[in-house]
């Protein structure tokens, strides 16, 4: 079984591989924020894995991570040195898949913003929903600490990883090298309450990938739409989401094109 990134809430990640990230660490995170995205809960479904793979195509997706210096058991704070998955790994993920991490050597640090990338191209036989857990094993002031994450209680939720059959519309194909700003784009008006109008000026048509992310890089919606060469306008509706930063990105191919837009009630 080959390791998987995984990041759950509270004090965790990572493994061992001498393999080369293809992934960038953000710039800044929010001190609040230990991984980006936190796990799947029924009362959080804009968190998980958002992205699914298809059998037969390349797939890459990046998490951020940033561990705590400290984290609390019981009454007592304990001073966090490193974290590192143990030689049991992931649990539960297809064979096809792998991950590399920046830094290279998968050791996170306290403080230092990293992130770990998952890529692979499944094979037939692989669709599916799996289910995946990480070993690890925290390395504190006192002693290391061994456990197994998403746990249910510390770290509530779960990590489901999604393998699709060939050709579905709804997967993530990897696409690296990515033109950023390939086109204009710009929403008005912004800021704005529920409603705003995206216009864009494309140099083909076709359909686009639109993508919103919250102000900590979680994918908070997404949706496919028609667009067809030169001047476009839609509809964005924001009104199920919270007043706030989002950034959006709209993606064709290797051509993309992304935006901030603020939402104040």
């Amino acid at each position: 079984m080959k390791k998987f990134f995984l990041l759950p809430l509270v004090l965790l990640l990572i493994g061992s591989t001498q393999l080369s990230a293809q992934c960038e660490p953000a710039e800044e995170l929010p001190d609040t924020v230990i991984v980006s995205p936190l796990p799947y809960q029924e009362a959080f479904p804009e968190r998980g894995l958002q992205d699914s793979a298809c059998v037969g195509a390349d797939y890459a997706a990046a998490n951020q991570v940033q561990i705590p210096s400290t984290f609390t058991i019981g009454t007592t704070e304990v001073g966090v040195t490193s974290v590192d998955v143990t030689e049991q790994g992931i649990v539960g993920l297809p064979d096809a898949f792998n991950f590399a991490c920046n830094p290279p050597d998968c050791v996170f640090l306290p403080n230092e913003i990293g992130c770990i990338e998952v890529f692979g191209n499944a094979n037939p036989g692989d669709e599916g929903m799996y289910d995946l857990q990480i070993s690890v094993v925290v390395n504190t002031a006192i002693a290391p600490i061994p456990y197994t994450l998403p746990d249910g209680e510390l770290v509530p939720g779960n990590y489901f990883f999604f393998v699709k059959e060939e050709g579905n519309p709804n997967c993530l194909v990897a696409a690296r090298e990515v033109v950023e700003n390939a086109f204009d784009l710009r929403i008005q008006p912004n800021p704005f309450s529920d409603f705003s109008d995206i216009f864009v000026d494309l140099p083909q048509g076709g359909q686009y990938d639109l993508s919103v992310y919250n102000a900590v890089g979680t994918l908070v919606q997404q949706r496919k739409i028609d667009l067809v060469t030169g001047s476009n306008s839609f509809r964005f509706d924001g009104s199920n989401l919270a007043a706030g930063m989002y950034v959006f990105r709209l993606q064709q191919g290797t051509e993309a094109a992304s935006g901030r837009l603020m939402i104040q009630r």
